[in-house]
């Protein structure tokens, strides 16, 4: 299937900065399948049910927009929550005694 050929490639090691941004035009589009393609792209999905083109042209207007925004990678989050006590167990967890 398409989107798995998708996903794929952009989970390849190499493929860090490549993203897939998808346009569903017209009502009778598959809604579905231009979604499950932007997101298994890293990218996003944009709909006009609409031919109307001025509304399609803004629309890919901001995608170009959001595609030379970088991706992030290779990030790390701290919560400020500090790690639980490693000398915990299972058993000790669920024994009341």
């Amino acid at each position: 299937m398409i989107v798995n050929l998708v996903g794929n490639y952009c989970n390849q090691k190499g493929n860090d900065n490549f993203r897939v941004f998808t346009f569903g035009v017209g009502d009778d589009c598959d809604k579905s399948l231009v979604k499950e393609i932007a997101i298994a792209g890293h990218g996003s999905y944009n709909f006009a049910a609409d031919t109307n083109l001025s509304v399609l042209k803004t629309k890919v207007i901001d995608a170009l927009s959001k595609a030379q925004e970088p991706a992030l990678s290779n990030c790390t989050f701290d919560f400020g929550i500090e790690k639980k006590d490693s000398s915990l167990n299972e058993d000790s967890l669920m024994d009341p005694s």
